[in-house]
């Protein structure tokens, strides 16, 4: 169990960090670097970015525990000999 609690830390990690990067690296490099905005614009732009980056951290989590679901499986699994299909499902 310990070794799928690691895996898990290490697959958010890496779904957060991409969320963050996409919103902030991508979308308000191109937004505040391309436009020039006055004060409410800016804030209004800001609030977006901000709703962007909850958003998706909340569909990519939707979206991690559904396919987290068949590699937990594989985990946690005590008997030794695990099926071949919940191995392929977790595969794919």
């Amino acid at each position: 169990m310990e070794m799928f609690q690691h895996f898990q830390r290490t697959i958010i990690k890496n779904y957060l960090l991409g969320s963050f990067i996409a919103v902030f690296g991508v979308g308000s490099v191109f937004i505040f670097q391309t436009l020039s905005l006055k004060e409410g614009e800016f804030i209004a732009m800001g609030s977006i970015i901000f709703l962007s980056l909850v958003t998706m951290f909340g569909f990519e989590f939707l979206v991690y525990q559904k396919h987290i679901r068949p590699i937990k499986e594989v985990y946690t699994k005590k008997d030794p000999t695990i099926r071949l299909e919940v191995l392929l499902t977790a595969y794919h």
